[in-house]
Protein backbone atom coordinates (compact mmCIF):
# COMPACT_ATOMS: atom_id res chain seq x y z
CA UNK A 1 0.00 0.00 0.00
CA UNK A 2 1.17 3.52 -0.78
CA UNK A 3 0.52 6.40 1.54
CA UNK A 4 -0.37 9.99 0.78
CA UNK A 5 0.85 13.00 2.76
CA UNK A 6 -0.45 16.55 2.61
CA UNK A 7 2.05 19.40 3.07
CA UNK A 8 0.41 21.85 5.47
CA UNK A 9 1.14 25.60 5.23
CA UNK A 10 0.86 25.99 9.00
CA UNK A 11 3.11 23.14 10.05
CA UNK A 12 6.63 22.12 9.22
CA UNK A 13 5.91 18.46 9.89
CA UNK A 14 4.20 15.88 7.71
CA UNK A 15 2.90 12.66 9.27
CA UNK A 16 2.60 9.45 7.27
CA UNK A 17 0.71 6.49 8.76
CA UNK A 18 1.68 2.88 8.06
CA UNK A 19 -0.74 0.61 9.90
CA UNK A 20 -0.45 1.46 13.57
CA UNK A 21 2.82 3.33 13.19
CA UNK A 22 3.39 7.00 12.41
CA UNK A 23 6.45 8.43 10.69
CA UNK A 24 7.08 12.16 10.93
CA UNK A 25 9.41 14.11 8.67
CA UNK A 26 10.22 17.76 9.24
CA UNK A 27 11.51 20.30 6.75
CA UNK A 28 13.37 22.10 9.51
CA UNK A 29 14.80 18.82 10.76
CA UNK A 30 15.98 17.89 7.27
CA UNK A 31 17.67 21.26 6.87
CA UNK A 32 19.31 20.79 10.25
CA UNK A 33 20.54 17.35 9.22
CA UNK A 34 21.93 18.81 6.00
CA UNK A 35 23.83 21.51 7.89
CA UNK A 36 25.07 18.95 10.39
CA UNK A 37 26.24 16.75 7.55
CA UNK A 38 28.30 19.60 6.05
CA UNK A 39 29.82 20.33 9.45
CA UNK A 40 30.67 16.66 9.89
CA UNK A 41 32.35 16.62 6.46
CA UNK A 42 34.48 19.65 7.39
CA UNK A 43 35.35 18.12 10.74
CA UNK A 44 36.18 14.82 9.08
CA UNK A 45 38.59 16.57 6.69
CA UNK A 46 40.27 18.38 9.58
CA UNK A 47 40.53 15.13 11.58
CA UNK A 48 42.05 13.38 8.57
CA UNK A 49 44.77 16.04 8.34
CA UNK A 50 45.48 15.71 12.06
CA UNK A 51 45.74 11.95 11.66
CA UNK A 52 48.28 12.29 8.85
CA UNK A 53 50.35 14.77 10.89
CA UNK A 54 50.33 12.40 13.86
CA UNK A 55 51.47 9.54 11.64
CA UNK A 56 54.33 11.65 10.26
CA UNK A 57 55.43 12.57 13.79
CA UNK A 58 55.33 8.92 14.82
CA UNK A 59 57.38 7.79 11.83
CA UNK A 60 59.89 10.63 12.20
CA UNK A 61 60.35 9.99 15.91
CA UNK A 62 60.73 6.26 15.33
CA UNK A 63 63.43 6.84 12.71
CA UNK A 64 65.32 9.24 15.02
CA UNK A 65 65.06 6.79 17.93
CA UNK A 66 66.27 3.84 15.85
CA UNK A 67 69.17 5.89 14.44
CA UNK A 68 70.26 7.05 17.90
CA UNK A 69 70.03 3.53 19.30
CA UNK A 70 72.13 2.08 16.46
CA UNK A 71 74.74 4.83 16.80
CA UNK A 72 74.92 4.42 20.56
CA UNK A 73 74.92 0.63 20.88
CA UNK A 74 76.44 -0.72 17.66
CA UNK A 75 78.33 1.73 15.47
CA UNK A 76 79.53 4.11 18.24
CA UNK A 77 81.26 6.73 16.06
CA UNK A 78 83.69 9.16 17.70
CA UNK A 79 81.49 12.18 17.08
CA UNK A 80 78.50 10.58 18.81
CA UNK A 81 79.59 11.64 22.28
CA UNK A 82 77.49 11.44 25.42
CA UNK A 83 76.43 15.06 24.99
CA UNK A 84 75.39 14.53 21.36
CA UNK A 85 73.52 11.39 22.40
CA UNK A 86 71.66 13.30 25.12
CA UNK A 87 70.70 16.13 22.73
CA UNK A 88 69.59 13.64 20.07
CA UNK A 89 67.34 11.74 22.45
CA UNK A 90 65.99 14.95 23.96
CA UNK A 91 65.07 16.36 20.54
CA UNK A 92 63.33 13.09 19.65
CA UNK A 93 61.41 13.12 22.93
CA UNK A 94 60.29 16.73 22.42
CA UNK A 95 59.16 15.94 18.87
CA UNK A 96 56.94 13.04 19.88
CA UNK A 97 55.72 14.67 23.11
CA UNK A 98 54.56 18.05 21.77
CA UNK A 99 51.05 16.92 20.63
CA UNK A 100 50.53 14.98 23.85
CA UNK A 101 51.76 17.89 25.94
CA UNK A 102 49.42 20.29 24.15
CA UNK A 103 46.47 17.98 24.79
CA UNK A 104 47.43 17.64 28.44
CA UNK A 105 47.65 21.42 28.90
CA UNK A 106 44.22 21.79 27.32
CA UNK A 107 42.72 19.24 29.70
CA UNK A 108 44.27 20.96 32.71
CA UNK A 109 43.52 24.61 31.98
CA UNK A 110 40.30 24.36 29.98
CA UNK A 111 38.59 21.46 31.74
CA UNK A 112 40.32 21.50 35.10
CA UNK A 113 41.25 17.83 34.77
CA UNK A 114 44.59 17.57 36.59
CA UNK A 115 44.57 13.79 36.99
CA UNK A 116 44.27 12.15 33.59
CA UNK A 117 46.19 9.56 31.61
CA UNK A 118 48.15 12.18 29.68
CA UNK A 119 49.56 13.78 32.82
CA UNK A 120 50.50 10.35 34.15
CA UNK A 121 52.22 9.46 30.88
CA UNK A 122 54.18 12.71 30.91
CA UNK A 123 55.28 12.13 34.51
CA UNK A 124 56.39 8.59 33.68
CA UNK A 125 58.25 9.76 30.58
CA UNK A 126 60.05 12.58 32.36
CA UNK A 127 60.96 10.20 35.18
CA UNK A 128 62.42 7.63 32.79
CA UNK A 129 64.39 10.31 30.96
CA UNK A 130 65.67 11.80 34.23
CA UNK A 131 67.24 8.51 35.34
CA UNK A 132 69.03 8.13 32.02
CA UNK A 133 66.69 5.68 30.30
CA UNK A 134 66.39 7.82 27.19
CA UNK A 135 65.27 5.17 24.71
CA UNK A 136 62.71 3.73 27.14
CA UNK A 137 61.22 7.18 27.79
CA UNK A 138 60.81 7.80 24.06
CA UNK A 139 59.36 4.32 23.48
CA UNK A 140 56.84 4.95 26.24
CA UNK A 141 55.62 8.11 24.53
CA UNK A 142 55.75 6.45 21.10
CA UNK A 143 53.52 3.58 22.21
CA UNK A 144 51.06 5.96 23.83
CA UNK A 145 50.94 8.16 20.72
CA UNK A 146 50.49 5.09 18.54
CA UNK A 147 47.51 4.02 20.64
CA UNK A 148 46.04 7.51 20.36
CA UNK A 149 46.51 7.40 16.58
CA UNK A 150 44.62 4.11 16.21
CA UNK A 151 41.88 5.40 18.50
CA UNK A 152 41.62 8.53 16.36
CA UNK A 153 41.36 6.46 13.17
CA UNK A 154 38.63 4.27 14.68
CA UNK A 155 36.64 7.35 15.76
CA UNK A 156 37.10 8.90 12.33
CA UNK A 157 35.79 5.75 10.64
CA UNK A 158 32.77 5.58 12.96
CA UNK A 159 32.03 9.27 12.38
CA UNK A 160 32.18 8.76 8.62
CA UNK A 161 29.75 5.84 8.83
CA UNK A 162 27.29 7.89 10.87
CA UNK A 163 27.56 10.83 8.44
CA UNK A 164 26.90 8.49 5.52
CA UNK A 165 23.75 7.19 7.21
CA UNK A 166 22.51 10.71 7.93
CA UNK A 167 23.16 11.80 4.36
CA UNK A 168 21.12 8.98 2.81
CA UNK A 169 18.25 11.23 1.79
CA UNK A 170 16.14 10.69 -1.33
CA UNK A 171 16.88 12.98 -4.27
CA UNK A 172 13.37 12.69 -5.71
CA UNK A 173 9.79 12.18 -4.57
CA UNK A 174 6.55 11.12 -6.25
CA UNK A 175 4.05 13.99 -6.44
CA UNK A 176 0.36 13.43 -7.12
CA UNK A 177 -1.22 15.65 -9.78
CA UNK A 178 -4.65 15.72 -11.47
CA UNK A 179 -3.01 14.02 -14.45
CA UNK A 180 -1.45 11.24 -12.37
CA UNK A 181 1.94 11.04 -10.69
CA UNK A 182 5.30 12.62 -11.46
CA UNK A 183 8.76 12.18 -10.02
CA UNK A 184 10.33 15.51 -9.03
CA UNK A 185 13.02 16.92 -6.75
CA UNK A 186 11.82 17.55 -3.17
CA UNK A 187 12.86 21.20 -3.55
CA UNK A 188 10.25 21.68 -6.30
CA UNK A 189 7.38 20.69 -4.01
CA UNK A 190 5.13 23.45 -2.74
CA UNK A 191 2.84 23.81 0.23
CA UNK A 192 -0.36 21.90 -0.53
CA UNK A 193 1.22 19.31 -2.83
CA UNK A 194 0.31 15.66 -2.27
CA UNK A 195 3.20 13.22 -2.06
CA UNK A 196 2.98 9.49 -2.57
CA UNK A 197 5.24 7.45 -0.30
CA UNK A 198 5.87 3.75 -0.01
CA UNK A 199 6.34 2.17 3.46
CA UNK A 200 9.76 3.06 4.87
CA UNK A 201 10.42 5.84 2.31
CA UNK A 202 11.86 9.10 3.60
CA UNK A 203 11.28 12.65 2.44
CA UNK A 204 13.87 15.43 2.53
CA UNK A 205 13.25 19.14 1.94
Amino acid sequence: MKDQSNLSSHSSCNTHKHGKHKHTCSCEESQHLSISSHKEDAHEGHSHEEGEQSLLLLCGSLVLLATAFILEKWITPAWFTEKVCFIWYLATLILISLPVLAEGIELIFKRGDFFNEIVLMLIATVGAFAIGEYAEAIMLMLLYSLGEYFEHKASEKARGSISALIDRRPEEVTRLTPQGTEVVSPHLCKVGDLLQLVPGERVSF
